[in-house]
């Protein structure tokens, strides 16, 4: 799991969170472009959590903020809001992409 960190700041989370955090990590893992590190931190703000997600790879960076009382309510806006730029960069990957020519025949 070296691809894959993850802080907590401001509070140490009973084993439940952090594997709560670890498995909704490994899950953008399965989305993100292949080869990617993914970094994620959780900081407690007085009654408040503030996460960010980090996802950096040869296809880009992609980044999410989000900020809630609850732990599991913060998981969920993270993970949503990078879902949604996993899915913006898979849906123009290959628009790039150039279509060859065929090759003409060959005259014999």
């Amino acid at each position: 799991m070296d691809d894959i960190t993850i802080q907590f700041e401001g509070f140490s989370p009973p084993e439940f969170v952090h594997s709560y955090f670890t498995d909704l990590l490994e899950q953008i893992r399965e989305e993100a472009p292949t080869w990617a590190n993914i970094r994620a931190s959780v900081h407690r703000v007085g009654e408040e959590f503030r996460g960010v997600i980090k996802i950096t790879s040869h296809a880009g960076e992609f980044f999410s903020t989000a900020s809630s009382r609850k732990l599991n309510e913060l998981g969920r806006k993270l993970t949503q809001r990078i879902r949604r730029q996993l899915d913006r960069w898979k849906s123009t990957r290959f628009s790039h992409e150039t279509v060859r020519k065929p090759l003409p025949e060959s005259q014999s």
